[in-house]
């Protein structure tokens, strides 16, 4: 099977499954401070005085959403895929969501 085959049949499978509990479009634009825009120190900082706790799961499923359709942008590409526009484009989507949740290295 192609690289590039596995990639989409990836990609697709991550589509189907979709995020657990994705909310609909019309509810993500719910004014939610932790997808704002973050200032201050450090390459911004959440607004925590104005996050309460409710508005972590709805935020988490916006970021869900949102790389989901980075994702689907790649996958209906109609060039040729190339390291450019699959790996690259792939390393740079759920930015949203990597700002929202705890990192682990190890």
């Amino acid at each position: 099977m192609k690289r590039s085959n596995i990639l989409g049949a990836s990609l697709a499978a991550l589509f189907l499954i979709g995020p657990p509990g994705a909310i609909p479009a019309a509810e993500k634009k719910v004014n939610i401070p932790m997808l704002a825009p973050w200032t201050g120190p450090y390459g911004g900082v959440p607004p925590f005085d104005k996050v309460e706790v409710a508005q972590f799961k709805p935020a988490l499923e916006a970021a869900m959403a949102e790389q989901l359709a980075e994702l689907e942008k790649i996958t209906d590409d109609p060039a040729p895929p190339t390291f450019a526009n699959t790996l690259a484009a792939f390393e740079k989507t759920g930015r949203t969501l990597d700002r929202l949740g705890p990192t682990c290295t190890e």
